[in-house]
Formats: C-alpha cells, structure tokens, sequence
C-alpha cells in the first residue's frame, strides 16, 4: 500500500514538474529590448526592395510581426516628436516634445527642444537634458521596474539619443556636430561609456570623414539611375569643405550606420547586456536619408545603395544579438518616422501643385502688418515650424486685446500662399471631437510650456525648409504614418492591417514585459500581438 501512494506521489510530482517546465517555457522572459529607429524608412520602400534583401537583415525582420501604417495622431512636426510619441505612448500635449526645437523667449532664439543650461556637455558644447520630455519612456519603466535593467541609447544626433535613452539611462551617445566626437551630456551621471570613448581615442569617425562611398554593387544591377555623374563615385569629400560640413556630409553616408551598427555591438558586449535575469533595453538609430533630401522617394541608386549596406549592417548586429543573448530571448521594434513622400521638386515636375514656404519672409510682412494697425514695434518676438509667438510684453504695455491681435494674425496667414489654415491659442484649446481633424491634430501636439499664440497649416505639395533646404516636420501631409516592424520574443509572422496608433506601440510591448506603462500613456493594447 505505501508503495502504491509513493509511486502515486511520484507520478504526480513528475506531472507537476513538467508542466511547471511547459509554462515556464511559455512566458520565459525577455531579457533584451532592441529599439531601431530608421530616419526615412518607408514600407513601400522595403517592398520594392525586398527581393535585393539578403536572409537576415531586413527580410528577417520582416518575417515578424509588420505594422505597415502607424497613424500619428497629433501634426507631424518632426523626428524628435515622432521618437517622443512612440517611447512614451502619448502625445506632445501631454510629453512635451512638440518639435525638434522651439522658440526660447530668453535666448530669443530657436533652440534645441531638450535645451537645458543645468548640464553640460561632454565632448559637446550643447547644455542638453531629457527634462522637457515631461512624461516616462519605455526605457524608464524597464530601468524602474528593475534597478539592475541597462538602458542604452546611440544615435546620429543629441535629442534623438536622449528621447530614446529617457530619464534614467546608464548612456545616452550621440556624434557631436562640432568636434566630430561621440559625446553625451552630464545628466547621465555614468558619462561617456569606455566603450564609446575608445572610438574618440582611435578617431575612428576622423577617419570615416575622408571616406568615399562607392555603389556596394555594381551600378548596372541597381533598379534606378544614380544622380551623381560619376556613376562609380556617389560622394567625395573635398579639401574646401569645413569640418562642420564632412561631419554633416558623414552623417548622411551609408557610413554612419556602420558606426551606429558598431557601437550598438560593442554596447551589446562590453555591457553584457541580456545576459542576466533583469531585462535591458538598447536603442539605436541608423538613416536612410540622404545629404539635403526633401522628399522620401526611392528614386536613385544612391538611396538603393543605403538601403542595401543597411541591410548588412542590421544582419550583422541581428547575427551578435543571436550570438550573445538569442533572438527568442529579444523583443525588436523597428520604426521608421513620418516623412513627406515626394519633394516639391517632383511634384512641379509632373504639374502637380506644390509650392515651399519662407518663414523668414512670411514673418517680415505678418510684422508690417501688424505695424500698420498697432504702430511701431516687434510683434512677433519668434517662429518656427508653423508656430507664432507673440510679442507679449510688447502687446501688454500697448494695451491691446490678445484675442483680437491673435485674429488679425491668423487672418493675415491665410492670405499668404501655400497656406491652408491659421488657429488662434482659444481655437486650439476649445478643439475636441475625433482626432483625425486637422484642429484636433494641432491641439494634441502643442504643450503650454512652449508653443506658440498661433498655429497654421500649409496646402498639400507644400513644405517648409530649413536653411540646409532640409523639410521641417512633416508639413503637408494630412494623414502621417509609421511603418514598425516587430521581430523576437516568439511573435508570430504577420501583418497588422487593422488601425494602429503610434501611441499603441509601447502598450503592447509593455504588455509583453507584464510592465506598467508610461505615466502619460494614452495608447491601447494591439490585440493581434498580445494574444
């Protein structure tokens, strides 16, 4: 008899035991959080080049779970803003980012949106914080749920490597501007990691300035024509050209994404991330724009060209991932960012209306006018990315209505050409109902601290350009989207057609940590990923 109920007690400890095996199998924890953020990448693009893809870099990515249309729900008004919405799940009304830079009423002068004079810069002259993203990150909940997580972020530029680091990384690297240097900011207590000082010692990037990029391929065996003359020579850089400008032209070659590809791995293992109990997370950055683009068209063999190194680039880093921490045990977020499909420049080429717009020149005549009803003055104190800030000071002491003042200016705007509307600060806060509207769009993507008294619109075909005839934000375009793709974790291969929000993006993947989400989050879970 006893030993009837110890076989008996044997057999169901066995069952138990296995089945805790099984389950503990099922939700077996993800120990790495791969963020790739990719400056221009487009859905169509990857199609139409997909059979130039190699195994294991895009196509690979691809085999995963794609999410072709991200709606961003709030005005497209650049990268950092579309970084921000997609690492918090929400919206500038709530995080704070509500362009790459703003209007600064005491430098009196535009400035980098994470401008901060608390902290400096460490192989940068830019005093940069992540004090203005208002609300916290996906990499915040990771490093907060557990102390021990490793958050690290690399990327071409500053805001871009803070946005993405959040407030508690342990590194947040970018390529300084000006000295050409990988470079962070004080903020992060931890400094530069050894591993990216050691680029700077070896002047690894010193060199990448003098490189010239050729085609990968040859030139007959790229789907479109090369722009450059030299068909075997797509850029040289020159003996008259500023260290400012090969940095600039560097961070525009294929060349830099092998930087970022290099130090994403050097991250992975001088780190040793994934490689514990605690999960870590890494966010880098590559591009597939090319120097002064304005538009997003796959139309050159040089875009081609940095889409094929790109590939090899995400294979390699994809290969160390596998190696060192097991593409099971990672989660992968791919993202690309809202871009203007087609330039001015095609547009008119095939009579389609389009047309660029001045600020500089807009703001001079807007100021004229106001001249002619109020007398003398500076009305309009700053501007930038559609957003108008008034001389406050100067409408107090002269006693005029701000309401009023606001109306005439909104008026005066659209009268101008290429513009579509103008809201007064009244119009925008009164704005409610369903967030497709154009006015319901500009209300979530202005915060209290620093947009402006009024906002306008321009006409579709039109864009507004920095003074490197770079777009600023995404101006023209009324419905914005993201393409991300997510790979790892035992997703399965799919494709989402079903409407997305880039605010959902995080949510889901917080839902597969069992994490909470960000404090402002307003995103909802994607029911086909967390089944």
């Amino acid at each position: 008899m006893t030993k009837c109920i110890i076989k008996h007690l044997f057999i169901c400890f066995f069952i138990a035991y296995c089945s805790t095996g099984n389950l503990s199998a099922q939700t077996k924890k993800t120990r790495l959080i791969v963020a790739i953020t990719i400056d221009g990448l487009q859905n169509d693009h990857l199609h139409t080049l997909s059979n130039s893809f190699e195994k294991n870099g895009f196509k690979l990515l691809m085999n995963g779970t794609v999410i072709p249309k991200n709606y961003c729900n709030y005005a497209g008004n650049g990268t950092t803003t579309d970084y921000a919405s997609l690492v918090t799940g929400s919206i500038p009304y709530y995080h704070g980012i509500v362009s790459d830079k703003r209007y600064n009423l005491i430098e009196d002068n535009v400035v980098s949106i994470l401008l901060d004079g608390r902290f400096r810069g460490i192989n940068s002259n830019l005093t940069l914080s992540p004090k203005q993203l208002l609300t916290t990150t996906l990499a915040d909940v990771i490093k907060l749920n557990n102390p021990q997580s490793k958050v690290y972020a690399i990327a071409r530029s500053a805001e871009h490597a803070i946005i993405l680091g959040g407030h508690v990384a342990d590194g947040a690297i970018w390529i300084d501007d000006n000295t050409g240097k990988l470079a962070t900011t004080n903020f992060y207590t931890q400094g530069l990691p050894a591993w990216a000082d050691k680029v700077n010692v070896n002047q690894t990037i010193e060199y990448y300035l003098h490189y010239e990029w050729r085609p990968l391929w040859s030139i007959e065996s790229y789907k479109f024509s090369p722009t450059s003359k030299d068909k075997k020579l797509f850029f040289k850089p020159t003996d008259k050209q500023t260290r400012q400008e090969l940095i600039y032209q560097f961070k525009h070659t294929p060349f830099v994404n092998t930087l970022m590809k290099d130090l994403a791995i050097r991250a992975l293992r001088d780190e040793k991330l994934g490689t514990d109990a605690f999960t870590d997370f890494l966010a880098v950055k590559f591009s597939v724009k090319l120097p002064n683009e304005q538009g997003n068209s796959l139309l050159s063999a040089e875009k081609e060209d940095i889409y094929l190194r790109l590939d090899r680039e995400l294979r390699a880093l994809l290969e160390a991932i596998e190696i060192s921490v097991g593409l099971d045990n990672t989660l992968v977020m791919v993202a690309g960012t809202a871009q203007d499909p087609y330039s001015t420049k095609e547009l008119a080429s095939r009579q389609i209306a389009s047309g660029q717009f001045n600020a500089k020149r807009s703001m001079a005549l807007l100021n004229a006018y106001l001249m002619a009803i109020y007398g003398q003055g500076r009305y309009i104190s700053g501007y930038y990315t559609r957003q108008i800030y008034l001389n406050q000071a100067l409408i107090t002491n002269k006693k005029i209505d701000r309401k009023e003042i606001e109306q005439h200016v909104a008026q005066f705007m659209t009268e101008l050409q290429g513009v579509h509307n103008a809201y007064t600060s009244d119009e925008i806060k009164k704005a409610n109902g369903c967030e497709t509207t154009e006015l319901a769009k500009i209300k979530n993507s202005r915060h209290k601290n620093c947009s402006g008294d009024v906002v306008f619109t321009l006409l579709p075909g039109w864009t507004e350009i920095n003074e490197r005839n770079e777009i600023i934000g995404v101006s023209s375009v009324q419905n914005s989207f993201l393409p991300v793709l997510l790979y790892g974790n035992r997703l399965p291969s799919q494709t989402i057609l079903t409407p997305v929000k880039v605010t959902d993006i995080t949510p889901t993947i917080c839902a597969l940590l069992q994490l909470q989400q960000p404090n402002g989050s307003i995103g909802h879970v994607i029911p086909e990923v967390v089944k």
